[in-house]
């Protein structure tokens, strides 16, 4: 009896639903942030999401207390795991320096180009990267492209 509906087997969604929801809103928290929060504290966000939800499924408790302990630590491993993989997204960025600079990469297709009025567009597998004879660091999946130019058949496809 409980709040809310009932299970045919007499249990309470909410203590399922609770962590899911939670998941949900950590991770749409993290999304909203101007900025990213240190590395460290991502990490301790997601370990402290961990302890609660392992709190909520291990210790006896009432399915209220179980619930809000899941519901908080799904939003903190949520908030905490997607702050962690924003930071290693961003990890993977082009140098400033080496925007608009000549590069030479050696790699392969990874997804068949696809042709647009704009242009020819495809995604790239980056194994080696040079500038001038010498190593630079660029993410490993880039997105490549040729634009059609200002001529009569730029709309022919």
């Amino acid at each position: 009896m409980g709040g809310g509906r009932n299970e045919p087997g007499g249990r309470s969604a909410w203590p399922l639903a609770a962590p899911l929801l939670g998941w949900l809103a950590g991770c749409a928290l993290q999304l909203q942030q101007p900025a990213l929060w240190p590395m460290a504290w991502s990490l301790a966000g997601a370990l402290t999401g961990l302890a609660l939800l392992a709190a909520a499924l291990r210790w006896p408790m009432q399915a209220a207390v179980a619930a809000v302990l899941g519901l908080a630590g799904a939003l903190a491993l949520g908030f905490g795991t997607t702050a962690l993989r924003a930071e290693a997204r961003l990890a993977e960025a082009l140098a400033p320096a080496l925007e608009g600079q000549d590069l030479e990469l050696v790699g392969r297709v990874a997804k068949l180009p696809h042709s647009g009025l704009a242009g020819t567009r495809f995604v790239f597998e980056v194994e080696a990267a040079t500038r001038q004879g010498e190593a630079v660091r660029v993410p490993r999946r880039i997105s490549l492209a040729w634009f059609r130019g200002p001529d009569d058949d730029a709309l022919l496809l």
